[in-house]
């Protein structure tokens, strides 16, 4: 069921535990997970991505990797990332088929997909913005020779 609180009142609770609590408490990181479900059934996947790291940081930090709030973190974080157009590659977003977001299944419309690259592309788009001037431009890709002439074939056809 959908919680009535909005995300203003969670983000001002989670403000006064920030000044109570020590800054990588797990209880705060608790609070921060639960901000993070309300922008996820908002559709805010952007906002609930990046609460939902957070959280995941201080968790593994705290509690360690082989904890279960950390698994209970990464089955929400990781496809809401991935809605997000986040990619397990710095810098690398994705969009439409190989977004593998899987929204309408795999019977999809073509115009189903059309819009759903639309929506994933604004959304990489939206995370990608703020990130554009800390970016490096990446080193230049080595030339490839390209040959017109085919390989020839080793071997013999046997009849």
């Amino acid at each position: 069921m959908f919680d009535t609180k909005t995300p203003t009142d969670y983000a001002r609770a989670i403000g006064i535990a920030e000044t109570l609590l020590d800054s990588a408490h797990p209880e705060l990181a608790t609070m921060l997970f639960n901000l993070g479900r309300v922008h996820e059934d908002l559709g805010q996947f952007l906002e609930a991505a990046q609460l939902y790291g957070r959280a995941l940081e201080m968790y593994e930090n705290t509690l360690g990797s082989e904890h279960p709030n950390v698994t209970m973190v990464l089955t929400r974080y990781v496809p809401v990332a991935r809605s997000a157009g986040q990619t397990d590659l710095a810098n690398l977003y994705a969009a439409g088929e190989v977004a593998c977001s899987g929204v309408h299944g795999a019977n999809r419309l073509a115009s189903n997909s059309l819009l759903e690259a639309g929506v994933f592309a604004t959304r990489a788009a939206e995370s990608a913005g703020p990130r554009l001037e800390s970016i490096s431009e990446p080193p230049p890709l080595p030339r490839c020779s390209r040959s017109t002439s085919r390989p020839e074939r080793t071997g013999s056809k046997q009849a």
